[in-house]
């Protein structure tokens, strides 16, 4: 027998110890209150439910830890059922080696169970489970392969928060499958915003996530910055990205910085109403017809781009500001018709330097 079985053995018989001698006091306690006073129902019922409790709690200890010693003498098990424990026992998962599928009890919170499923994947690195199962839905399985085993996909499972007792009772679903962000240094700097060093990034993590410098950071992607739909202020000033699709969820945005960035094409601003404030210089970008959908924008500069008409943000009666200085493809001649919108700009109050 192994010194941990001997520890589990030792650690179960003391809990009996524990658990009896408690049944043993409150017998006592019991005869000396009848003694007392025979009538005393309320007492000796008080004292014979807490001993009765108490006493079935530290059994209940001691099963795991047969159960521990079980496992640990039967490497062989395929299946595991601890639907009836309160949480996932770290020290029975840490002796499983051969197992097939293991039954687990869904938790009051999206958080426990997500902390347990990471056990879970680490779990997988030295063990083989293919299904993990919570109160009936498969919440995870992994792949076949022999030389990576690992939790490769995870169902929602939780749907309602009211279902527990818990939230604000509307309906949420939500996954359980981490977050990926292309580029290392992106999730890096998304890790230390959440103070989340290791382990899945979930979206639970980022919804708290309302400003995001990202300037002078080697970036080149933002795959997985579409998950930062409370984002309210983003800059992204002198990195090395050039696609901004991810940014097109993020209808929340009022501050933009992309400038001295590789982005030419902005298409994918045309639903960030939001946004007040933006930043474009530096850029090689040309087209921004987009921006005149951008009804809310205050603030908007185009220094040193490519830019040749302006037309479209005559469309744009909120704006205050427009910086157009050094920007060699306008023509800002008397007659010409970036001229004509810049007069008309300034006739509703909006300061254009150009």
């Amino acid at each position: 027998m192994t010194d941990r079985q001997n520890k589990a053995k030792l650690m179960g018989n003391f809990f009996i110890f524990i658990g009896v001698l408690i049944l043993l006091v409150a017998v006592t306690m019991i005869f000396m209150v009848i003694k007392d006073n025979p009538k005393n129902y309320l007492t000796i019922g008080a004292i014979a439910v807490t001993a009765i409790v108490i006493f079935n709690f530290y059994i209940f200890k001691k099963m795991v830890i047969e159960l521990i010693v079980e496992i640990e003498d039967n490497t062989k098990m395929s299946k595991l059922n601890t639907k009836n424990s309160n949480k996932l026992e770290k020290d029975m998962l840490e002796v499983l080696e051969s197992i097939d599928f293991l039954a687990i009890r869904r938790n009051k919170t999206t958080r426990e169970m997500h902390e347990e499923i990471e056990r879970l994947n680490n779990l997988l690195k030295k063990s083989s489970f293919k299904q993990v199962v919570a109160d009936g839905e498969v919440a995870a399985t992994s792949n076949n392969d022999e030389d990576d085993n690992f939790i490769e996909s995870e169902k929602p499972i939780i749907q309602y928060e009211s279902e527990y007792g818990i939230g604000d009772g509307s309906k949420k679903t939500i996954s359980n499958d981490g977050i990926q962000f292309e580029d290392p240094n992106l999730e890096s700097a998304v890790r230390e915003k959440i103070n989340k060093l290791e382990g899945p990034i979930y979206k639970e993590d980022l919804v708290d996530i309302s400003t995001l410098s990202l300037s002078n950071k080697n970036i080149s992607s933002l795959i997985g910055l579409e998950n930062l739909i409370g984002l309210q202020k983003l800059d992204l000033w002198k990195t090395d990205i050039d696609n901004i699709e991810p940014l097109s969820t993020l209808e929340n945005l009022v501050y933009l910085r992309i400038s001295k960035t590789n982005v030419v094409d902005i298409s994918p601003l045309e639903n960030l109403t939001a946004i007040e404030e933006l930043y474009l210089q530096e850029t090689e970008i040309e087209d921004i017809s987009v921006l005149s959908k951008l009804q809310n924008l205050m603030y908007l500069y185009l220094e040193k781009t490519l830019v040749k008409d302006i037309s479209s943000l005559e469309e744009l009666k909120n704006l205050e500001d427009l910086y157009l200085w050094n920007t060699p493809n306008l023509d800002t001649g008397t007659n010409s018709p970036v001229h004509k919108t810049i007069k008309k700009l300034e006739s509703r109050g909006c300061n254009v330097i150009y």
